[in-house]
Formats: structure tokens, sequence, C-alpha cells
């Protein structure tokens, strides 16, 4: 049962206003445009999937998108547990559909009103307006056309796995050499086109980088002149060893804290994702390495000037996070990502945040959200939490009410506003 104190922190927080800092939103359509493509979410999908239902065939992407949803009706009942369920249903009411359930007399009903609501002219700005969000943040690619992005509404974020991942990769030079208009011959060469084009970013208003590094990921410092050797090799077509490739990536993601610290540009890093760990259907998952964090120590150390911005992908190392975070002033941690966006798991993170770090430190959510429409579940479900947790600091005696209602403010609005130097 929810305390009446809780109940009257989530009022007054779901006043705020909000920054959303991590995003996959396309800014072209940041609305799903039909309740079949929310439905096939991959969070639904592969909860339909491991209950039971053959989401290859009956949720196959050559299917018109509201077939989804009547293909899964036999299957809903088996995940109406979750909170990912919960969330489908507080879209849908958002969009205007009035039933607590989902099957075979209504749901062409849903169809229809769904559409009908995000087919409304600015849709997008009324659902984000509709939970108080004033600026989400995208990720976008080096090669992303940001012709016509509503900058009202959207900050870009330059995403720049490809060129720490997949520097080895011909198609990423090449990339480089199409967006800077000049051949790759050496990694000065890539440098230069990194830095050229996140300079174009910062033009248009990037306010961060990003990137999301897997489990094994090793940080460390590279001379330059092993580094350089190493591409050299790539570009000569021979075999470069595993370790070889190692350090030329952790060269590289070195070589981008420098352009961060040039341009004063955050670095959001997202830590743990092992991808396609099911190889027929390419579900992510990830894993912990106990290396994860102090890996950067040397990086957090070398460049004090950079905010880095940490989320991780599991519970083992949240306390680390949270010990780094008070430790290094560069050091921040945000939100609750993916496989940790559960009321169970957000409460004692936040718990752990507001108890060891100063709360200037804390990036409280981000959506992580392909459509709009997830958003509005995903900062509900959030913001339900998050006053819950506050609830029992405040009945715990840690602070007053006051208080509470501050440090929300600032881990929703203010403390983006200082990280990301926004100017709204």
């Amino acid at each position: 049962m929810r305390s009446e104190l809780s109940r009257r922190l989530e009022a007054e927080i779901s006043k705020m206003e909000i920054i959303d800092p991590h995003t996959h939103l396309q800014h072209p359509t940041p609305s799903a445009g039909v309740i079949g493509n929310i439905f096939g979410y991959h969070y639904i999908k592969m909860e339909l999937s491991t209950a039971g239902m053959d989401v290859e065939t009956l949720m196959d992407d050559s299917l018109p998108p509201d077939d989804f949803l009547k293909n899964a009706l036999p299957y809903i009942p088996r995940i109406q547990n979750t909170t990912t369920w919960w969330g489908f249903m507080t879209i849908c009411e958002a969009l205007g559909f009035k039933d607590k359930v989902i099957n075979e007399e209504n749901w062409q009903d849903l169809c229809e009103i769904s559409s009908e609501t995000m087919s409304q002219d600015g849709w997008y700005k009324k659902a984000l307006d509709s939970i108080n969000i004033k600026k989400s943040f995208l990720t976008n690619l080096p090669d992303e056309d940001m012709t016509g992005c509503d900058m009202e509404y959207f900050v870009p974020s330059l995403r720049t796995d490809e060129w720490v991942l997949e520097i080895d990769q011909d198609t990423t030079r090449e990339k480089l050499e199409k967006l800077t208009g000049s051949s790759v011959k050496n990694l000065g060469d890539v440098k230069k086109g990194i830095k050229q084009i996140a300079q174009k970013f910062v033009g248009i208003g990037a306010a961060s980088m990003a990137i999301s590094l897997p489990p094994d990921f090793q940080a460390f410092v590279v001379a330059e002149s092993d580094a350089a050797g190493i591409y050299d090799n790539i570009l000569q077509g021979k075999r470069v060893t595993d370790y070889e490739l190692t350090r030329l990536k952790s060269y590289m993601l070195y070589s981008l804290f420098e352009v961060c610290d040039e341009f004063n540009l955050p670095f959001q890093m997202m830590l743990g994702v092992d991808r396609k760990i099911h190889k027929r259907l390419e579900w992510d998952g990830f894993s912990t390495r106990m290396d994860m964090m102090k890996t950067f120590r040397d990086a957090l150390n070398r460049f004090p000037n950079v905010k880095m911005i940490f989320s991780i992908l599991n519970t083992v190392l949240t306390h680390e996070l949270a010990i780094y975070a008070k430790t290094f002033a560069n050091c921040y941690a945000a939100g609750h990502w993916w496989y940790t966006f559960y009321p169970c798991i957000i409460k004692p993170m936040i718990l752990e945040r507001l108890q060891a770090v100063p709360y200037p430190k804390l990036v409280g959510w981000y959506s992580d959200s392909y459509y709009v429409e997830w958003t509005i579940a995903k900062i509900k479900l959030y913001i339900q939490t998050f006053s819950n947790t506050l609830a029992d600091i405040v009945e715990d005696g840690y602070m007053d009410e006051d208080m509470a209602l501050k440090v929300a403010k600032a881990m929703l609005w203010d403390n983006n506003i200082e990280i990301f130097d926004l100017k709204v």
C-alpha cells in the first residue's frame, strides 16, 4: 500500500519539467504511428517469445504491424504480470483506449483509436508535453541526416561505437571518407576525420557523445606509434591479433576522450551489453565483468575536464559506480538502463545513490525509448518508483519533504542542464 506522502510527492514531481538525456527516437518519425509498432517493441517481443509464441512467424517484419497484436492475443495473458505489460497498457490509456484488457472483441478498437490519436498534427509534441518533457536527446550516427530536426524538442548526441568497436572494418573507413571527403591512409587521418565530424555535430547543437561498450572492454593507455602500426597493418590487409585489436580499440576510445576534452562534450557511456546472446532471434543480453568500472580509473584521472556519465547494465556493480561518482568530480551515475528498468531494481539503486553521492552527480532517469509513446510509460513508472523511494527516505528521517522535492527536480532537470550545459 502506497503512503499518502508517496502520492503527494508523485503529484508534485509529475508537474516538474523533465529532460530525457538518452533516447533512440528518430527525429523524422518520433511517434510509432500505429499500435503494432509500439507492441513490437523488443521488450514485449522477447517476453512473448519466451512465453511460447513463435515470434519469428507471428511477428515477422513482413506482416502489417497491427497483425502482431492480433497474432499475440492467445499469449498476452502469459506476460500480464510484467511491468513491461503495465507500460504497454499505460500507453494504450494515453492513446485513448479505456478498456483494461485486450482481447478478440476489442483489439481492432485499440488499433483504430491509437492510429487516430497518433495521426493528429503535432502528436509527438502533445505526447511529450503531456509528461512535461521539454528536451529529448537523440542518438545520432555520424552519417545521420539532421535536416529538419526539431531543435525545440530534440538535442543531438553523437553515437561513436563504430569508431571504437568497428575500427578495423572497411565500412567504418569508407563511411569516414565519404563524410569528410578525404582519403583515410593512416590512423592520423581517422582522428582528423572524427574531429571534423564532431565539430559539425557541435555546430548543430550536439550536447554529448555516446557509446555502448561490451562487458569485456578494456580501457588503457596505448602509445600512438603502437596504435598507428596496428592500423597500418589493417589497411594493408595483414592479420592482427586479438590483443592488437584490443589495444587499437582502447587507443580510439582515448582519442574520443581527447575530442570531448577539446569540444567540452560530456561522454555518455553504457556498460555491459552482450550483443546477440540468443543466436537465432538475436536477442541482446548482459553479463558482468568485475573490472567494468575499474578499467576507467586511468581515464577519469587523465581527463578531469571530461564529464563521463556511466550507465551500467547490472546490479552487481551499481555500488562501485556510486562510489566512483562520489570519488571523481567528472564521474556521474545515470538512470536505469534496459534490464535494470524495473521498480524492484530502480528503488535500491536510487536509495544507494542518494545515501552515498551528492545529488548534483546523479542523472535520475532517461527513457532509452524508440518512440515517444514508450517515453510516456517509462517516465510514469519511474516517477511512481522515485516517489515511493523518496517517501521512504523522508519517513526514515534522512531528509524532509521539501528537500526530497528539491532532489527530484535536480535529478530530472537541473543536473542535466548543468552536466550537458544546455541552454533552455
